[in-house]
């Protein structure tokens, strides 16, 4: 029994140390986001790990709080479940275009029958959120599906009246 509520207390202890060094993290990079950081010149190793050639280092902190950035661009491609789902009536779709050029949103109902087209057009590389209304289709499943360049995905999506 002591050698369990010792393992309890250390597991606890160990829990405690992850969460402060976390809390630490958290606020050291909130600290360095707030004023740009940029060093540019030889990285200086200590004595014992010195080489004979010296490395060029560029450090660059971006403010992750500033409104005025631009969003970062999306590494891949890829279409998120519908919100709400089910819904009534209107729903949002969210998709990420990692390379600008075509895209295509295309819903089709449970026999494979397209009954919208939201989007055929070329887009920049970034994230979008689309609505669709579906006010005028009775209940039931549908799906959307994502073309774009070599990639394709497809969400389901309940209609609920």
């Amino acid at each position: 029994m002591k050698a369990r509520i010792k393992y309890i207390w250390v597991a606890l202890i160990i829990l405690a140390i992850g969460l402060a060094i976390g809390q630490m993290a958290f606020l050291f990079a909130s600290s360095m986001a707030k004023k740009p950081v940029e060093r540019t010149g030889p990285l200086h190793l200590p004595r014992e790990k010195a080489t004979r050639s010296s490395v060029a280092v560029t450090v660059t902190v971006v403010n992750v709080g500033n409104n005025d950035a631009p969003p970062p661009i999306p590494n891949k491609f890829s279409l998120s479940q519908n919100y709400p789902n089910p819904f009534n009536a209107n729903t949002m779709i969210r998709y990420d275009v990692a390379i600008t050029g075509p895209v295509r949103l295309t819903i089709f109902n449970l026999l494979g029958q397209r009954v919208a087209t939201l989007l055929d057009q070329r887009q920049l590389a970034g994230t979008y959120t689309i609505s669709w209304d579906a006010s005028n289709l009775p209940s039931g499943l549908y799906f959307c599906r994502m073309e774009a360049a070599n990639f394709m995905q497809t969400r389901k999506m309940l209609l609920v009246k």
